[in-house]
């Protein structure tokens, strides 16, 4: 165990210069969402809109709290937490949110983003709009293993999101503009590439069959991606079913990848898991629990 844990510290330290925005590109939390394929943005019907599109938090008359547990790959110490919660005002005209999550390595290497949300109804029936303010913070107290006088510790930056949000009948779509101001952050005051957390475009659309089936997708393009990603384009989808209004069945496909879940929720609490398959990497799983009033 200790030189398993020791391979993994070396590893981590290693690439924490580089991994500066890792979870930053794939901020990918709440299950429900992730269950149907991350295509939430034109769904935002429950307080991970806070995080997926806060402009749709004027579709429900509530207040809702949320979080999520994951634990990464098997790894003792890697996880990725997140906690949201939302209200909705002036008889849905208006929502606010706060969300926090964190991914990292105990001790070794962490990113924060704390995010504040606000949202209004515009212009005609059923149309939102509203605006995101973020926090990103990373640190690698691991690192100073290495002694590096160049090694500032830590680091932060701030950005901001742009949504909308439009329902007529059955269908919903949704639009967000992502990170308008890419943020740069990195741990080491001498370099000259510092990574940057790139604007992502994004557009969606959802459908509701007689309030039981939902068909939801999405497309997303990053101004920027890492030379692993195939493209900055990509695609996701996802259904959900509900029995009796307890017992839900999720599928899609988060670009490449399948994903499926299932949730239950028996007023007021929720609970909700989802899979991802990660092909070599493995598999991923999430469960979140919720609160509604």
């Amino acid at each position: 165990m200790r030189e398993t844990r020791l391979i993994v510290l070396v590893l981590a330290l290693l690439l924490a210069p580089a991994w500066a925005v890792a979870d930053f590109l794939n901020p990918d939390v709440g299950a429900r969402p992730l269950a149907i394929g991350g295509a939430f943005v034109a769904v935002a019907d429950d307080a991970n809109a806070v995080v997926w599109n806060p402009a749709g938090l004027t579709q429900k008359i509530s207040f809702e709290m949320t979080g999520m547990i994951n634990r990464m790959y098997s790894v003792e110490g890697l996880r990725s937490d997140y906690f949201a919660v939302s209200k909705t005002f002036r008889a849905g005209k208006m929502g606010v949110g706060l969300a926090w999550m964190r991914t990292g390595l105990t001790d070794v290497y962490s990113e924060d983003n704390i995010l504040v949300s606000l949202a209004h109804q515009v212009g005609p029936k059923g149309l939102s709009a509203g605006v995101t303010l973020k926090r990103f913070s990373i640190s690698a107290p691991g690192y100073d293993y290495y002694n590096d006088p160049n090694f500032k510790g830590d680091d932060d930056a701030w950005s901001a999101d742009v949504v909308f949000f439009y329902k007529t009948g059955n269908t919903r779509l949704g639009a967000a503009l992502r990170n308008v101001v890419e943020p740069e952050l990195s741990l080491i005051t001498t370099t000259s590439s510092p990574d940057k957390v790139p604007r992502e475009a994004v557009l969606g659309a959802s459908y509701l069959f007689r309030n039981t089936m939902l068909l939801t997708g999405e497309v997303r393009r990053r101004s920027s991606v890492p030379s692993y990603y195939d493209s900055k384009l990509s695609f996701h989808g996802g259904a959900e079913v509900w029995f009796f209004d307890v017992f839900a069945l999720r599928t899609g496909f988060d670009g490449s990848h399948p994903t499926v879940g299932w949730g239950l929720f028996v007023d007021p609490v929720g609970v909700d898991i989802s899979l991802l398959s990660a092909g070599r990497v493995g598999n991923i799983y999430r469960l979140s629990a919720s609160l509604k009033f």
